[in-house]
């Protein structure tokens, strides 16, 4: 009475009554109409015990059988009982929806999916909720990747459910199994690509550079940073050059001194530690900060204490540190603004 979707089957009536009016099959799908069927006459057998003897067999073969349906015998005014055949299909996923919930450091906010596309980009550390909802009831779900890692989903009536955790690009499937031990035929494929968290961009910038550091050490200079989903923090960073004090220049992490400018609660002036004395700097917003994805600014720099001499050099760069989180947050520098002390020449 019952045949998996997509199998042969073979219909057959035993006869005991003589007769040579045209023996046939009959078939039914749904309310429509019976159809006749090509029916074949199997060879005359010998009586069984219990039957009577001697009989027919007549027998037709239905493929690739895809609906539920009716069927009976019919020799004249001979007809069989109506027999049903119904058929089981395989499990299949009917619809897969999706809630992506990124990272909140990134302040994004959820976003739903009616119906998840077979290839979607998402911040890495993501998460990806996803609800599917299948053809019949099934006992198991498995949302399988390409690299064989296997995550149980849970199992609700027509529904199954899961979450997935973006660290990297992945390709997965899912795997359903119903209580007659069918699985799906061909499960699709998906891929969710992980989009990195970019390295912020900073500029340090002064106004008309002549590559001269005044005698009086003051100097304004603009500062410009974005990040994609939110900056952390900027630094100063200060080294000198002089005779018997001074980095390894051919050496671009050797001998830096750095000072967090911004964000930080206290207004005015901050102090930077150098090898020659203290730098001092203090920073002004140049335009409204509504967002922490852009900072405008200007630096002013009291670069008067130091310890120069005409020849020695100040180098400034800036950093920019974003908000990713976990860690490491990217970094970025600009590239080194080196100022000279003149001679009294």
């Amino acid at each position: 009475d019952v045949v998996i979707a997509g199998q042969d089957i073979e219909l057959a009536a035993l006869d005991f009554a003589g007769g040579r009016d045209e023996t046939f099959c009959e078939i039914r799908l749904g309310r429509c109409g019976w159809q006749r069927m090509e029916t074949d006459s199997a060879p005359t057998f010998d009586a069984e015990p219990g039957l009577p003897d001697p009989y027919r067999k007549w027998t037709a073969a239905v493929t690739e059988v895809l609906e539920d349906f009716d069927w009976r015998f019919r020799r004249g005014e001979i007809v069989t009982d109506v027999g049903q055949v119904t058929v089981i299909h395989h499990p299949l996923v009917t619809g897969l929806s999706a809630r992506v919930i990124p990272p909140a450091y990134t302040r994004l906010p959820a976003r739903d999916m009616g119906r998840l596309p077979v290839w979607l980009e998402v911040p890495t550390g993501s998460t990806v909720e996803l609800t599917g909802t299948v053809n019949h009831t099934v006992e198991r779900g498995l949302l399988v990747t390409a690299a064989t890692d296997t995550l149980a989903m849970g199992v609700d009536s027509l529904r199954v459910s899961g979450s997935l955790q973006v660290a990297e690009s992945t390709l997965f499937s899912l795997h359903l199994e119903d209580t007659f031990g069918l699985r799906n035929l061909s499960p699709l494929q998906y891929e969710i690509a992980a989009a990195a968290d970019g390295l912020p961009a900073v500029r340090l910038e002064r106004p008309n550079d002549d590559g001269i550091l005044p005698i009086s050490g003051e100097l304004v200079l603009e500062v410009e940073a974005v990040d994609d989903f939110g900056l952390a923090g900027l630094d100063l960073l200060v080294r000198t050059e002089s005779e018997g004090v001074g980095a390894d220049l051919d050496d671009p992490t050797e001998g830096w001194r750095a000072g967090k400018f911004w964000s930080v609660e206290e207004d005015g002036w901050i102090t930077i530690a150098t090898d020659v004395g203290p730098l001092r700097v203090r920073p002004t917003v140049a335009e409204n900060q509504g967002s922490a994805l852009r900072v405008r600014l200007n630096l002013e720099v009291q670069a008067g204490d130091l310890d120069l001499v005409s020849g020695d050099a100040l180098e400034l760069a800036a950093e920019a540190v974003d908000n990713k989180r976990p860690g490491p947050p990217g970094r970025s520098r600009w590239h080194v603004l080196r100022l000279v002390l003149p001679s009294a020449a």
